[in-house]
């Protein structure tokens, strides 16, 4: 329910949280969190990637990385081959590049779901207004 004494934030989490868009947020939000945030990061690297760079870039313990390595690879979603010296280059399979694109796929169509309500002029708006609240963050 929204109130006015919950304010701005308080009424859009209660929104968000809502059975009606939980499950596009987290349709959306599968390429930035657990696999997805993976998948994403190794195909940015064509040249390939590191496991301790992936760990490091995303934020993740070695031990979990290398837990969620095991799991893509037994999925046949990435790849490595040796590096100099001891460690390996990441790469995605052909399968782990379409499990990339499925994941966009369903981020993009939850989005245009999402923000249907709004019309064209309010998503350019809204769109101007997050890149700026990035660029100031940087």
């Amino acid at each position: 329910m929204l109130t006015n004494d919950q304010g701005f934030a308080g009424n859009l989490v209660d929104l968000l949280s809502s059975r009606k868009y939980s499950s596009l947020l987290r349709k959306i939000n599968a390429l930035s969190t657990g696999t997805g945030s993976i998948l994403r990061l190794i195909g940015e690297h064509p040249e390939g990637i590191t496991l301790g760079e992936t760990a490091d870039i995303l934020g993740i313990s070695k031990p979990r990385i290398t837990v969620a390595f095991s799991s893509l690879r037994r999925k046949n979603f990435l790849t490595r081959k040796k590096k100099k010296g001891e460690s390996y280059l990441l790469f995605l399979t052909l399968s782990g590049q379409r499990e990339l694109e499925r994941l966009r796929a369903e981020a993009i169509e939850a989005t245009e779901q999402f923000f249907a309500v709004i019309d064209d002029e309010g998503k350019a708006s809204l769109i101007g207004l997050l890149k700026e609240g990035g660029s100031s963050n940087a």
